[in-house]
């Protein structure tokens, strides 16, 4: 994600030309996205570490309560009955 962004926002061949709008939008996705993730990745377990041959991005340890959170409350909400009940009243 941040490397599409990078890429966009220098008009890398291949990326669709953006609008100043739509840049400026991004260049606040950018900062963001590389505020939240690790920089310094010494603090990973030799394992994660070994398989960081390409380039993974990891939170910042500061994040993963918050993460782990969303993520709970994601699952509660996209469950069987819960889709079924927003599908229902789409149709």
């Amino acid at each position: 994600m941040i490397k599409l962004r990078r890429e966009t926002l220098q008009h890398k061949k291949g990326r669709g030309r953006v609008s100043r709008e739509r840049k400026g939008i991004m260049e606040l996705e950018l900062d963001l996205l590389q505020d939240v993730t690790m920089e310094d990745k010494s603090s990973l377990s030799p394992g994660l570490q070994n398989s960081d041959e390409g380039n993974l991005v990891f939170p910042r340890t500061e994040l993963i309560p918050f993460l782990r959170h969303v993520d709970e409350n994601v699952r509660e909400f996209t469950c069987d009955s819960n889709l079924k009940k927003v599908f229902y009243k789409i149709s």
